[in-house]
């Protein structure tokens, strides 16, 4: 009885036994990894120190290489340490407060460690800043770049007079770096080394034609503003009274990054756009406005004129319309104008003109003359007043058509002496005829004439007393009475 009683006690403690020897073994294997990980982590610092001795910066690259493995080491660490636990948190419970002192030493050196290489990382190494990639300097914390960025926009929106963001898209980097004999720039470092720079990369809006930026401004109202001066300069008065007001070209404005060089002001690329005409203003209007009508001429033959006269029965009278017509304007210049709509509000008048079919008589004097005008002779042939007087005078109206007494050439036409507005015509067979005192001469030096033909309009020029035409006849130079030819 007592054996049997005996049996299950024994095996009870052989379990217990062998359990608690499995959880002592875990614990030994965790303590084992960590003592590990510590000794390799000194060897890494150790080797970090003697490279320091000797003023090499890859010592500082080994150490932060060594504190990335530890730390790498510690999270597997943890995770399988954290499902162990999780397993056998009775048991260990047990065994950590069984060894407590052990554990508490091991892991203030781990921390103890940790800390020491933390702070000698801190201690050596910092950021290197840059600007698209361009380095500027080092910087410790790039806080200190971050809270000089609105000073800087300042600063460069002062110097340009624009509005400036230097790292509107990011353009400023930060690369964690090894800071070991490194100038560290401060906030005025890096205040200076961004105010200076004429390539800073700045957020702007580009006027964009046909695909291609011409200008760079600082704002969307900026280019809107150089769109609208544009387009006052040629779309002017009510602007009710256009269809349209638009470009030629397809003009668009687009956010875009450019260094702070090529901003410019709206005044200075309205006065370019203006000047190199890289966009065109296109109008639209329709207007109604009143247009005259062409007259059509008709030739009429008459046997009245001679051949190559001609003379006006009717004078021809333009029609009017009203018109609306949509026009189109390129800088003010029309361009195209599409009619509408018409309609007519007086006929136009036919113009006659009348055409001789009689055969023109010869232009070479025959020796028989006819009365240049008829009237009543107001003087005679002969002498005067102690003077000859060379030819007659027959009073008429001023204006009265003078004809030529013979056909032949006209030799003068024109002022002369006292005769005033005179024609002289040869006659071509010895014979001249003059008609003085003429308010208007209608023929030219050269002219054919044939008998009959106007050649002047009567009037009191010279030295005259009335309006009337002086006639004389003249044989080879000598002046005879005109009564005894007519």
């Amino acid at each position: 009885m007592a054996d049997i009683k005996n049996e299950p006690t024994i095996e009870k403690k052989a379990s217990k036994k062998k359990k608690s020897s499995k959880l002592f073994n875990f614990l030994v294997d965790i303590m084992a990894e960590i003592v590990y990980a510590v000794d390799e982590f000194n060897d890494i610092l150790a080797m970090g120190a003697n490279a320091l001795g000797r003023g090499t910066i890859t010592a500082m690259a080994a150490i932060v290489t060594g504190v990335d493995n530890l730390l790498l080491l510690i999270d597997k660490m943890c995770l399988w340490i954290k499902f162990k636990v999780l397993t056998n948190v009775h048991h260990i419970a047990e065994l950590i407060v069984k060894n407590a002192k052990a554990i508490v030493r091991i892991v203030s050196g781990v921390l103890i460690t940790s800390i020491a290489m933390f702070a000698l990382m801190a201690a050596c190494t910092g950021y290197e800043y840059s600007y698209n990639g361009r380095s500027l300097g080092f910087i410790n914390d790039q806080g200190e770049v971050k809270k000089v960025v609105e000073v800087i926009n300042k600063g460069l929106s002062k110097k340009y007079d624009l509005d400036v963001n230097i790292d509107d898209g990011g353009s400023i980097s930060y690369k964690r770096a090894v800071t070991i004999n490194k100038d560290i720039d401060d906030a005025d470092d890096v205040l200076m080394r961004l105010t200076n720079m004429t390539d800073a990369n700045v957020k702007a809006f580009a006027i964009v034609v046909n695909d291609k930026v011409i200008a760079y401004l600082d704002s969307h109202e900026s280019a809107s503003k150089v769109l609208n001066n544009i387009s006052e300069k040629y779309a002017k008065g009510d602007l009710a009274q256009y269809n349209s007001i638009g470009f030629k070209e397809k003009v668009e404005i687009k956010s875009l990054n450019t260094i702070v060089g090529n901003l410019k002001s709206p005044d200075s690329i309205t006065k370019y756009i203006l000047k190199h005409k890289t966009i065109h203003v296109k109008t639209v209007k329709t207007k109604v406005y009143k247009r005259g009508i062409k007259y059509k001429t008709v030739y009429k033959k008459t046997k009245n004129l001679y051949r190559g006269d001609s003379s006006v029965s009717r004078q021809g009278v333009r029609g009017v319309e009203r018109v609306k017509a949509k026009i189109t304007y390129i800088n003010g210049k029309e361009v195209k104008r599409k009619i509408l709509k018409k309609k007519v509000l007086s006929e136009p008048v036919t113009k006659i003109v009348l055409v001789g079919t009689t055969k023109r008589p010869p232009t070479v004097g025959d020796g028989h003359f006819i009365r240049p005008v008829n009237g009543v002779q107001t003087y005679g042939f002969g002498w005067r007043w102690g003077r000859h007087h060379d030819g007659i005078d027959i009073g008429v109206s001023t204006g009265t058509p003078i004809h030529a007494a013979d056909g032949g050439t006209v030799v003068h036409a024109g002022w002369y002496y006292a005769y005033g507005y005179a024609v002289i015509i040869d006659h071509q067979n010895g014979y001249q005829t003059l008609y003085g005192h003429n308010s208007k001469i209608l023929v030219h030096v050269g002219q054919k004439v044939y008998e009959g033909e106007t050649i002047a309009l009567a009037g009191s020029t010279g030295r005259s007393f009335g309006s009337h035409c002086h006639f004389e006849i003249h044989i080879h130079g000598t002046p005879v009475d005109p009564n005894k030819y007519v």
